[in-house]
């Protein structure tokens, strides 16, 4: 079980809808759920139940579930750092050598790098992971911060893709940043810290690609028709809410 107490998160829907909203347009992104805690007969609160990203959840986004899963080894940390950067969670392949090929393609000097990284990316993957970063102002992730990211090696194409992690503070809210709380990250331009993302945004086909992705993503939430969504949840967890006296935030 993946509890997470939705601690600075005041909505509490913030990793139902994200990941949903992942999930929807064709991305690899966790399953997730809500649970009432209590331990020994003392009422912990509502939390949310996330997904562990291992084979099973890997078998249903890939045809290939054997690869090697990475996830940063600490936050500002990146392809170009070099292979310390990264911690194991799935070893399946046994070598890091899939990882060490990733690692030089994308440093390839100027243009060259898209002929040298497309054929190790899985292209619609990370596409539209860019693009749903941007989108849902996921600041506490890859491109914005470089922080919360896994990248997996599907060993069968040979491909890699980026998959979401820990999206409680999504939609672009800071509760660090209070004189800009709830318009942190909403600028898509801004979100270059990681190379991927740099690298793609530098780049004309690349940058015309994501923003083809951006603009599916708008229809998909359109078409979702969000605020019904949000409607649906907040009926859902108003009770746990109202009785939950631990969160950072009241009802």
């Amino acid at each position: 079980l993946n509890l997470h107490n939705m601690y600075y998160d005041p909505s509490r829907m913030s990793e139902e809808l994200m990941y949903r909203m992942f999930r929807d347009a064709g991305l690899p992104a966790a399953r997730t759920g809500y649970a009432r805690l209590s331990i020994n007969g003392t009422h912990y609160g509502l939390y949310s139940v996330v997904e562990v990203t291992d084979d099973p959840m890997l078998a249903r986004w890939f045809e290939d579930s054997n690869g090697n899963l990475y996830e940063n080894a600490e936050n500002y940390c990146d392809l170009d750092d070099g292979l310390s950067c990264f911690d194991a969670e799935e070893f399946d392949e046994g070598s890091h050598d899939a990882l060490s090929a990733f690692i030089d393609a994308v440093q390839t000097p100027g243009a060259g790098w898209l002929a040298a990284g497309q054929p190790l990316l899985l292209w619609e993957h990370y596409t539209g992971f860019l693009a749903m970063e941007m989108s849902l102002a996921h600041w506490d992730s890859y491109s914005y911060d470089l922080s919360n990211y896994r990248f997996y090696h599907e060993p069968t194409e040979d491909g890699w893709t980026l998959i979401p992690s820990s999206t409680d503070l999504g939609f672009g809210f800071r509760p660090w940043s209070y004189s800009d709380c709830g318009r942190h990250g909403v600028d898509p331009s801004d979100y270059t810290m990681g190379i991927l993302s740099s690298r793609c945004l530098q780049d004309s086909t690349c940058q015309a690609a994501v923003h083809a992705r951006i603009l599916e993503i708008a229809d998909q939430l359109e078409a979702m028709d969000t605020s019904a969504a949000i409607d649906e949840l907040a009926a859902r967890i108003r009770a746990e809410v109202d009785e939950d006296d631990r969160s950072y935030y009241g009802s």
